[in-house]
């Protein structure tokens, strides 16, 4: 019978699988809450990892309009369009490893609009000085998700 989710499979007939992942053996009622603690125990890491790539998908996303305000006030224009470049590609990266990519929110368009007019309004020290500040917290911010990627 055809299920939507999957159906187990009894333990022993594959013994590949548990010897590789390290599966208790469900023999008495002790062993088998072992193997529960287990499940839950795998079931909390996936949970942690998608929270994780979550958050780092839709920091990726709320720095897009810093990016451009970047490429559009230094000097350096090919370094600003490569970061840009960087940045989509490693989101990208990131959606593929995502369990449910369409659930991760997206900016407001009308916001990221009013908000890169009210940037290019301001006067030109306060420009640089803004664009400082977004490269720190666009390189504060990549350091912390090279450190997560290598828990993931």
């Amino acid at each position: 019978m055809a299920t939507a989710l999957p159906t187990p499979v009894l333990l022993g007939e594959d013994s590949q699988d548990g010897a590789i992942l390290n599966i208790p053996e469900p023999t008495s009622t002790d062993k088998t809450e072992d193997l529960a603690k287990y499940i839950l125990e795998e079931i909390n890491v996936l949970k942690q990892e998608d929270t994780c790539l979550m958050r780092i998908i839709t920091g990726l996303l709320e720095f897009q309009v810093y990016i451009e305000f970047l490429k559009n006030n230094v000097n350096e224009k090919s370094s600003a369009r490569a970061v840009q470049i960087g940045t989509k590609a490693l989101m990208l990266m990131l959606k593929q490893k995502e369990t449910y990519p369409s659930i991760v929110p997206t900016p407001d368009p009308t916001s990221n609009a009013s908000l890169m007019v009210k940037m290019q309004s301001q006067e030109e020290w306060l420009k640089k000085v803004t664009v400082r500040l977004i490269l720190r917290s666009l390189e504060d911010f990549l350091q912390y998700t090279v450190r997560a990627s290598r828990l993931m």
